[in-house]
């Protein structure tokens, strides 16, 4: 029970942190107007087509990193390197489509001409965050796959510290300077898990949930079969 707890929380900390500075974003988004808020608000579900795909990535890297690991192999570099290329791929393209078809993702809402103007520009103007989050987030499979999800939850709420003051400071360029903003603290995000990602020992490789691992002797893999048979019986 504890070391499901102990695993689990900080991966759901994780998100919460980032859903709840998205939160915050739009307090500070209101401050441009009711179209903005809106134009906000349908923009960054749309996103969500995008970064539900970023996290499956993040899903299989570290089912994978785990299961690796668990075999006595250490992956990580690899897995990570693929996960980033993998993601990377998916958020740029997605950045294109973004850019190419925001008039008609927002025509599909039926909002009005300022809303959809604003809407427009937002989707336009997101693409380099998306890349940077989807790179953030499918190397983060990795981490939660190796035991360091919590030095992952602490690059997400130091980019969640980082996001919101320059959010409020720059919102006076309107969802440009919001957008710029969000790129900026993923920037800052990706800049500190590549240092730990490269950093030998940055998050352990010999634990798992904060749990040491040991090797496993032929004894014991020779009397698993056997203990297996007989919980069977």
């Amino acid at each position: 029970m504890r070391r499901t707890f102990t695993t689990g929380l900080p991966m759901s900390a994780d998100f919460t942190v980032r859903q709840g500075g998205a939160l915050v974003l739009v307090a500070i988004v209101a401050r441009l107007g009711v179209s903005a808020v809106a134009a906000y608000a349908i923009g960054y579900k749309v996103l969500y087509v995008a970064t539900m795909a970023f996290y499956s990535v993040r899903q299989a890297a570290s089912i994978h990193t785990a299961h690796l690991r668990g075999t006595g192999k250490d992956a990580r570099r690899e897995i990570g390197r693929q996960a980033i290329l993998v993601s990377g791929t998916v958020g740029a393209v997605a950045a294109v489509l973004l850019c190419v078809a925001a008039p008609w993702i927002m025509a599909a809402f039926g909002t009005g001409p300022q809303v959809a103007h604003e809407g427009a520009l937002f989707l336009r103007c997101v693409g380099p965050y998306l890349l940077l989050m989807a790179c953030f987030i499918g190397l983060g499979g990795v981490f939660e796959g190796s035991g360091g999800a919590p030095a992952l939850l602490r690059v997400t709420v130091l980019g969640t510290a980082v996001q919101l003051p320059l959010a409020y400071g720059l919102s006076g360029l309107g969802l440009p300077g919001v957008c710029l903003a969000m790129a900026l603290s993923m920037a800052v995000q990706c800049a500190v898990v590549a240092v730990l990602f490269r950093r030998a020992g940055a998050f352990p490789a010999d634990r798992v949930a904060g749990e040491e691992r040991r090797p496993v002797d032929a004894d014991e893999q020779e009397a698993a079969p056997a203990a297996a048979r007989w919980r069977s019986t």
